[in-house]
This record gives structure tokens, sequence and C-alpha cells, in this order.
């Protein structure tokens, strides 16, 4: 039995009981990546004859202000990959991971890596998209998740082999993940700890909470995976987004349930990607998004917390930043309002 499919039967026999747990409600709906306000289906359970994903179909593809437009794809096992693309030596590098259902043409992570190679961007990065979207598939959520693990690995691999060859370090790496990619960072960063480094900070987006509630705490986003730690909740109403706090600041917006703007929003799908949508808007954001550290989000708008700790969110966050924090943003573009 390969490595992979030992991960993918472990993943399974952890996340079975949930999935006996479920009373029928096996289908949870997550919103379409393409935009268009529709839903896709995430089974829970297990697809009869499930497979592991195929390490060879995940994809690692390279945009820096040298190339904005064409990736250059790159991989852990071919050095020569790497010597021949545009990776700027030394630059940070932004590792940026699409969720359930998605690809790395949809509005995360795309529009994020545009806004990171841009002329408008005084720094320099290197962004990599990882396209996992074969092992990620609507509806298979289940096996969706037990590949996470093989996703996480292939990118733990492949940011050792740059640090290896000195072309970045661990100091220099972010991993920004929406969704189920809200949770295959942290897998990555457990990763690269048992190899004896550290990844600089992590990003979370709304993390999932479908299977993850039941999994083992190695398998989901948590402070001890980066030397920063940053999630966004949005969705956290019980079906999509994950409540509990996940870093070392967790961001509430609007009370961190429901999102102003969404509507009648059963699902949780509108206000799920208001996440990205806000991370996305903070890069350039002139208003900006602050909030205060707070206990909950009751006393927030009670102006119980308006003497307390005031952090920006987002791409901009300070690294220093601890606790829970809630804001309030508008219903549409700019969602920031300001401090």
């Amino acid at each position: 039995m390969s490595k992979y499919r030992e991960v993918f039967v472990l993943v399974v026999l952890i996340v079975l009981g949930y999935s006996k747990s479920i009373d029928n409600n096996d289908v949870v709906w997550f919103p379409n990546p393409n935009g268009d306000g529709t839903l896709i289906p995430a089974h829970l359970t297990p697809s009869p004859g499930a497979q592991a994903g195929n390490p060879a179909d995940i994809h690692f593809l390279l945009y820096t202000k040298n190339n904005k437009d064409t990736y250059d794809e790159i991989f852990a096992d071919n050095v020569e990959s790497i010597d021949a693309s545009n990776f700027i030596d030394g630059a940070p590098v932004k590792l940026l991971i699409h969720g359930f259902g998605s690809n790395y043409t949809h509005s995360f992570p795309k529009n994020l890596q545009v806004d990171y190679v841009s002329d408008a961007m005084t720094e320099t990065y290197n962004v990599i998209l990882m396209n996992w979207s074969i092992l990620s598939d609507s509806p298979d959520y289940f096996t969706a998740v037990a590949n996470a693990q093989i996703a996480s690995a292939e990118a733990a691999k492949l940011l050792k082999v740059l640090v290896d060859l000195g072309k970045t370090s661990w100091d220099k790496v972010h991993l920004i993940g929406y969704s189920l990619g809200g949770q295959v960072v942290g897998q990555i960063g457990n990763r690269i700890q048992k190899m004896a480094g550290i990844v600089n900070r992590i990003t979370a987006l709304d993390p999932a909470l479908p299977l993850f509630d039941v999994a083992h705490p190695e398998n989901r986003t948590s402070p001890d995976d980066a030397v920063f730690v940053d999630v966004i909740h949005t969705a956290a109403n019980g079906i999509l987004g994950y409540w509990d706090p996940l870093g070392h600041i967790d961001w509430y917006p609007n009370g961190g349930r429901y999102q102003p703007g969404c509507g009648v929003d059963p699902s949780g799908s509108c206000a799920h990607d208001r996440a990205p949508a806000m991370f996305m808007e903070s890069v350039f954001s002139q208003l900006k998004f602050f909030g205060r550290q707070c206990e909950d989000y009751d006393l927030y708008k009670n102006g119980d917390c308006d003497s307390n700790a005031l952090e920006e969110m987002g791409h901009h966050t300070p690294s220093f930043a601890r606790g829970i924090y809630f804001l309030d943003s508008n219903a549409q573009r700019p969602y920031a309002q300001g401090p």
C-alpha cells in the first residue's frame, strides 16, 4: 500500500464516525466558486469506490512581476523547472490554496494573485497557486478532506525544496487558504515543523467546518502551525465555517456568523465567500478594516470594548496582534468602514 493510500484510509477512518452521526443530512452546500450565486453539493459521507488522489494531479503555478499573465509550473522533483522559472530569489513566497469545488482560476486565489504581482504592489513576491482541483472536486467532499493530506504533503515538499535550494527561507513564507484550503494551510504548516522548519505566517479565510470539528487537532489549523496565524470567520453558523478560534488572532466581522448584504442565507454560502473578498480588498484598501479586541459581538456593539486594542484586519495585520476581534463592514463593496 502506498503512503498516500495509507493516509487516505487513515483519514477516512478518522471521519467515518462523524459521517454516521449526520442523521441523513449528509450534504451541505458551498458557494459555487464561479461566482454566479449558485451552490454546489458537498457529500459528507464516503462515495462507493472512492480512491486516494494522485499527487501528479496537483500543480504549483508561479507568478511574479516578471510573468504576471502566464504562469511557470514548478515541480519539487525537478530542480530544472525551478531554475528555469521566473522565481525571484530571496523574495517572499505567497502560497495560495483554493477550497472545495474550486480551482486556481476562480476569484480566490486568482484576484489575489493579480494584486500581488501588479505594478501597484510596492513589494515583490513569488506567488504560487496550488491547483488541486481534481482532488477537491464537488460533490465528494469526504474524499476531498482525505485528499487534503496528500495536497499538504506535496506543498510542504515543494516549499522545503525551495528553502533547501536557497531560493527562500521559512521566515519569508506566507500560506493563504480559503474554506477547505483554510484547513490545508494548517496541515502544511504542521508538516513543515516536522521537517525542522516553521513558516512565518498562515492566513485561514473562513476555514471549513464540516468533518474538521471532529478531526484530530493536527488536521486543522492552529496557532502552532506558523509563527503567526490569523483567521477570518464570516460564516461560522454551524454549517460551513469554523467558529472556534484557530489562530493567534481571530477576526469575526459582523459577529462572524452572518454578513450584511447576504439577505436570506440559510446555507451561509454568501457569508462564506465574504472572507476572501474582505482579505483581497484589504490589500489596497484606503479605508482599511479595523476591529476591536472583545469577548463577544454584543459587548462590541454595546461599546463596552471601545477602549480595547484596535488592529487592522487582512493583508496588513501586524504579526504581534493577539486575541479575538470584532468589526462591522458594509453590505457591498467597498466592505471596509475604516477605524
